[in-house]
């Protein structure tokens, strides 16, 4: 919770979320979850990042003819032991800001693909859509060689331009550091 709302504050939204919306989706998301592939990264006591992948749930209810009775949670739990699922979807990752530039973020991604390696279930992954107004992230998917699968594109139609001008959400600055020869 912690991580969430410091490192999305600066996107001015204001949409804090409290410890019970975080119980209420890791309730949800328990059966599903795989909960090696949830990372966190702490200073002294203190949470500083995060990487939480979930697998694909699609892949699970594609099966479920829109239905999540009983006898679906019993395929959903056969499939989860057969680890028929082989497709992992990124849900959330953040680094508090204070924290960023560290290559903390970096650190969580490779030690994830090394145990992507070793525990060889997954073979796709889809790490989640950044928009491009956050270059930090559109960065940090370029320099792990990610190839984008699709484009996000957000539509507004303005009833009243007079009122409501249209502005769009700035484009946040981020430098590489130099970094030494």
């Amino acid at each position: 919770m912690h991580i969430y709302n410091t490192a999305w504050a600066q996107h001015g939204e204001a949409k804090a979320i409290t410890k019970d919306q975080i119980m209420k989706l890791f309730k949800t998301l328990g059966p599903v979850m795989d909960e090696r592939m949830i990372r966190f990264a702490y200073f002294k006591e203190d949470p500083i990042a995060m990487f939480i992948n979930i697998p694909d749930v699609n892949q699970y209810f594609k099966h479920f003819d829109g239905q999540l009775g009983w006898k679906q949670k019993i395929h959903l739990m056969w499939m989860k032991f057969r680890k028929t699922n082989k497709r992992l979807t990124g849900l959330a990752f953040g680094v508090v800001p204070k924290f960023q530039s560290l290559g903390i973020d970096s650190y969580l991604i490779y030690s994830t693909s090394l145990l992507l390696d070793r525990i060889n279930i997954y073979n796709e992954y889809e790490m989640g859509w950044a928009a491009d107004w956050n270059p930090k992230m559109v960065n940090i998917y370029k320099s792990i060689g990610a190839e984008p699968s699709r484009r996000m594109v957000t539509l507004r139609y303005i009833f009243d331009t007079q009122k409501h001008p249209f502005e769009r959400h700035p484009v946040m600055e981020y430098k590489i550091p130099n970094q030494a020869s």
